[in-house]
């Protein structure tokens, strides 16, 4: 992971003449965006990149959308965006947690044309699958199991879908998952659990739109004794949908009659399952079945 170099000149008068600190900068990109990410400390950037590795890139590309910094201050961390009032947090975890969520945020607004949706999203013969299911239901672990199958790495938390096209864009924050799945914790006790991080090939991760093939949503249940499905009509995907969107409250009238087409145009089901390998196997198995169907 390379982090660039870049000195800035100090405006404080009564450093004329002594050396300004140096400000490191990374770069996360998104289609033809990017964010900028900048400390006076690497291994702080170190901390920040290791959760969009994927999506870093060695120089600008596009569109900038910000520049955010986070620095250690007072035995504390501030995080804050160029000319705008600071955060402090107490420790460093929140502090990337905040930062994170700030530069998705950004993406997010970035572009109302597309439908941000909570999900896992993987890639199988050409086409997409998205896992969609809130915090708890095991998007991470069953992104996983499917990179044990060869799918490519789309995302393991958040799938930007357009309409128009019908395909899911790449957003590969860098994925991780929970050492237990949880299923049935409460969610305050549940974000308790460590996570660890699941390492993926560069070459496993999609680099373009990819059409969507199908739409998952998850319920996992640790006492259902095998994996089903249970198809869903347009209405109900919609629901769902609407459900685990990330788009603003806006874009909400505009959002359901993209929906809707995205919804008329891609089967859902439900996923009922317990264990992420067995229902990984099922889905390849069945989409294995339709693609040699004739």
């Amino acid at each position: 992971m390379r982090i660039a170099r870049q000195r800035l000149a100090s405006k404080d008068p009564g450093l004329i003449g002594a050396a300004a600190p140096p400000i490191y900068p990374i770069y996360a990109a998104f289609a033809n965006d990017h964010v900028s990410i900048c400390s006076e400390s690497r291994s702080l950037l170190w901390y920040v990149a290791r959760n969009v590795e994927p999506m870093l890139t060695l120089e600008p590309t596009g569109t900038n959308l910000g520049t955010f910094y986070i620095n250690q201050l007072n035995g504390g961390f501030t995080v804050h965006e160029r000319d705008s009032s600071e955060h402090r947090l107490r420790d460093l975890q929140s502090a990337v947690r905040s930062l994170h969520h700030l530069l998705i945020k950004r993406f997010i607004d970035s572009r109302p044309d597309l439908l941000w949706i909570h999900a896992g999203a993987v890639a199988f013969a050409g086409e997409a699958l998205i896992l969609v299911a809130p915090t708890g239901q095991g998007k991470s672990t069953l992104v996983g199991e499917f990179l044990e199958w060869g799918c490519s790495y789309l995302s393991d938390e958040i799938a930007p879908i357009d309409p128009v096209s019908g395909a899911v864009l790449p957003f590969p924050v860098s994925p991780w998952k929970r050492i237990t799945m949880g299923g049935h914790l409460p969610l305050e006790r549940l974000q308790k659990i460590p996570k660890v991080p699941m390492r993926v090939a560069p070459t496993a991760v999609g680099t373009g739109p990819i059409p969507l093939r199908q739409i998952y949503f998850l319920c996992h249940n640790l006492r259902l004794p095998t994996t089903s499905i249970e198809s869903c009509t347009p209405g109900t995907t919609v629901l769902e949908m609407a459900r685990n969107s990330f788009n603003s409250d806006e874009t909400r009238v505009p959002e359901l009659a993209r929906l809707c087409t995205v919804a008329n145009r891609v089967s859902a089901a439900y996923l009922h399952y317990a264990f992420a390998a067995a229902a990984a196997c099922e889905i390849i198995r069945t989409l294995i079945s339709r693609s040699e169907s004739p």
